[in-house]
């Protein structure tokens, strides 16, 4: 009798262990967000976005109009006195050694026809010498303000949209896309006539496609997971569509916990979204296991 009720328990102990496959719930995301802001303070004249438009790096998000303070920052990037002033510096000392350079020449004659002394023709030598170490100087100074000015009108063209800044600062400027992505939030505060300090979030652009999925899976199921693996996926606001995407990440941390609470870690998963039908925060139920890769 003690074998028979044995054997029924053995029998039953593979039906009874935890199943291999694990069910959570998850979020979409953007693979990529970055949150749009004034970079100087300004007054909006034109909003030159919507929310689902598709942009590239560069393209007007909206216009804006430059304080007064803020144009008295940005004229000096655009002027070319620095740069002018050290090239001046150059050509001056460049004369000035080149007639150093033929009086230490003809000191230099004088002293070997005994019609000069040695002491001038080195005094003359000396001052050529003092004379080229300065003239590298200056040229290493005009070489880093030509450099620094080249920086200023790339950022004042990328930064600002300013075509020709090197003619001037406009008082109205384009605020451009700082990358290809798709519009996914402005503010409600960026409206024409509004006057915004530059710290101001105005719009949000997001990389839609790929997507990505973060889930947080219990300490018990997260074991089972290792990069690679892929999930079949049901959306809540859509279920009717079945999505699949794969594991590219498992954090290594758990989120801050009590201790006597279970762990969960951070799992993150990437979704294809050529067709922009998935949409940030959309909740979506992920199992993994033998379901999943069948």
């Amino acid at each position: 009798m003690k074998a028979i009720l044995g054997a029924l328990v053995l029998a039953a102990l593979p039906a009874m262990a935890a199943p291999e496959e694990t069910a959570v719930r998850g979020e979409l995301f953007c693979s990529v967000e970055r949150r749009v802001v004034l970079p100087y303070p300004g007054t909006i004249t034109a909003i030159a976005a919507e929310v689902g438009q598709d942009v590239k790096r560069g393209d007007p998000l909206l216009q804006f109009t430059l304080s007064r303070r803020a144009r008295a920052e940005l004229e000096p990037l655009a002027s070319q006195a620095s740069q002018a002033a050290a090239e001046a510096e150059v050509a001056g000392l460049e004369a000035e050694a080149g007639e150093a350079r033929a009086a230490a020449e003809e000191a230099e004659r004088l002293a070997r026809e005994q019609l000069g002394t040695r002491p001038q023709a080195d005094l003359a030598k000396s001052r050529v010498a003092a004379l080229d170490k300065r003239l590298t100087a200056a040229r290493e100074r005009a070489e880093y303000e030509r450099r620094q000015r080249d920086t200023n009108l790339r950022w004042l063209k990328e930064g600002l949209g300013i075509e020709n800044p090197e003619n001037g600062i406009p008082e109205t400027v384009p605020l451009p896309a700082p990358m290809d992505g798709t519009v996914i939030w402005i503010s409600g505060d960026a409206r024409p006539g509004v006057e915004l300090d530059p710290s101001t979030p105005l719009l949000t652009l997001g990389v839609m496609d790929p997507m990505i999925v973060r889930a947080h899976v219990h300490e018990l199921d997260v074991v089972k997971l290792k990069v690679g693996d892929r999930a079949h996926m049901t959306l809540l606001a859509r279920p009717d569509a079945k999505l699949e995407g794969a594991i590219r990440r498992i954090a290594w941390a758990p989120f801050p916990h009590w201790l006597p609470e279970p762990s969960y870690f951070e799992v993150e998963l990437t979704v294809p979204n050529p067709d922009r039908a998935l949409r940030q925060g959309y909740k979506v139920n992920l199992q993994f296991g033998d379901a999943a890769a069948e």
